[in-house]
């Protein structure tokens, strides 16, 4: 007997196509499936890390400074002033 294991997707149509190697044997096959457990955090940050698609260097290009809690409020102050860009468009553009 052959056992051949892979791993595979099931498709929304519940579908599902593998392809065989060479030294399964053409007629009848038992199939068993059986479906992985979602991934943790930390278990998929590992298989990212695996191949390389983890970014772990530092978030903020050199020499920028983060903004200290009292110039991000002074920031958000001004910000909330402001006139809303739709009234700001519909001003501009006048009457209809």
């Amino acid at each position: 007997m052959v056992v051949y294991v892979t791993n595979a997707e099931v498709g929304a149509d519940r579908r599902l196509t593998v392809e065989l190697p060479e030294d399964v044997p053409i007629g009848r096959v038992k199939i068993t499936v059986e479906a992985e457990p979602a991934l943790t955090r930390e278990e998929l940050r590992e298989r990212l890390r695996a191949v390389g698609l983890l970014s772990e260097g530092p978030i903020l290009e050199e020499g920028v400074v983060r903004l200290d809690e009292e110039e991000r409020h002074r920031i958000a102050e001004l910000l909330r002033d402001t006139t809303p860009f739709e009234q700001i468009v519909d001003e501009d553009r006048g009457p209809r």
